[in-house]
């Protein structure tokens, strides 16, 4: 009889936590079963790898997942992009997913960069932006509104970006102005 009572006691407790986690989860609302069709789905506390053909690595740590429609919403990314001589890292608010290769980070997005070589100094990179697209396919990123990028010693502004992951090519787009900074 013991053990029935603790079998009895665990099931009560794990549906009270069942129902505690539903009754304070604030974003359960938005998703009800009526809106979900039968290929979508919710995971949390997400982190996933991934290694391309090509020697790229990506891993990508998220609150949560949330499939709709062919889309996937992304609660709070942290995309790691590696290869053998750089690293890029990249968080925002949000991001959406479109066909497993193209990222849409939006809300105080920021990517931080550097080369990976034991035998160079860190030299880390920063961009911010609201809005920055990345292709995966193209190794591209590219936003349409203003951004900043930081170094060393530059500090550089614009309207607009296209940058080439691959040749290290940055185009800025309109409204360009760079400060250097002399560091000795």
């Amino acid at each position: 009889m013991q053990f029935k009572s603790g079998v009895l006691i665990i099931a009560l407790l794990g549906l009270s936590a069942l129902a505690f986690t539903l009754y304070n989860n604030p974003e359960q609302g938005l998703y009800s079963p009526s809106q979900l069709s039968q290929n979508d789905w919710k995971i949390e506390q997400v982190q996933s790898w991934q290694l391309n053909a090509n020697g790229v690595q990506h891993y990508l740590e998220a609150k949560n997942l949330r499939q709709q429609d062919d889309t996937v919403f992304v609660t709070l990314p942290y995309l790691v992009r590696d290869t053998l001589d750089q690293r890029m890292i990249i968080k925002s608010a949000q991001a959406q997913i479109e066909q497993q290769t193209l990222f849409e980070f939006k809300g105080k997005v920021q990517v931080e960069h550097f080369l990976t070589n034991q035998n160079t100094p860190r030299n880390v990179n920063l961009l911010n932006t609201e809005q920055l697209k990345y292709n995966k396919n193209t190794e591209t990123l590219s936003s349409p509104v203003a951004v900043t990028l930081k170094s060393k010693n530059t500090h550089t502004q614009g309207i607009g970006l296209t940058l080439d992951l691959e040749t290290q090519h940055t185009r800025l787009h309109s409204q360009v102005k760079t400060t250097h900074y002399d560091i000795n």
